[in-house]
C-alpha cells in the first residue's frame, strides 16, 4: 500500500512512521509499504508495489509484460514500467516514460495493468538490447 492510501484511509503520518520503526510496516519502495518483510512479499505484490511506485498510469511493459504474458518464460531480473508522462526514477525499478503510449496499447493481464501483446513485442523489438525479443515464442 501506498502511503497516501494510508493516509486517505484516515491513517495519521506519525502511526505509519511508527508502524515502519516497529517493523509492523516494510518498505519496498520510496511510500509503498507492505505488511510483510520485502523478502516474503510475492512476485505479484512486487508487482504491485513498483505500479503504486510509478504512479497513476503505470502499467507493466517491456520483458515484465513478455513474462506476464508468457512470451517469455523467466521473469526479467528487473521489474520494467512504461508510464504515460515523465516520471522520477524508481530505485530497483526500471521505467520508461513513454508519451507514445496510447489507451490501445495497454489492457488488463490478470489484475494488472499491462501493454498489450502488440506493444510488448513492438517494445521488445526497438529496445536497445536486441537480445530481448529473441526469446520471444
Amino acid at each position: 500500500m501506498s502511503r497516501a492510501q494510508l493516509l486517505a484511509a484516515g491513517v495519521i503520518a506519525n502511526a505509519i512512521d511508527r508502524a515502519v520503526r516497529a517493523g509492523r510496516l516494510s518498505r519496498v519502495h520510496r511510500g509503498i509499504y507492505a505488511v510483510v518483510a520485502p523478502e516474503l512479499l510475492t512476485e505479484e505484490g512486487h508487482l504491485v508495489a513498483a505500479l503504486l511506485a510509478a504512479g497513476d498510469g503505470a502499467v507493466l511493459s517491456h520483458g515484465t509484460a513478455a513474462w506476464r504474458w508468457r512470451i517469455i518464460a523467466a521473469p526479467p531480473s528487473m521489474i520494467t514500467l512504461a508510464t504515460p508522462r515523465r516520471h522520477v526514477a524508481v530505485a530497483g525499478l526500471e521505467v520508461f516514460a513513454s508519451a507514445r503510449l496510447r489507451p490501445g496499447d495497454c489492457t488488463h493481464n490478470g489484475r494488472f495493468p499491462t501493454t498489450t501483446v502488440a506493444r510488448t513485442l513492438l517494445d521488445l523489438a526497438t529496445r536497445p538490447r536486441p537480445r530481448a525479443a529473441e526469446g520471444a515464442r
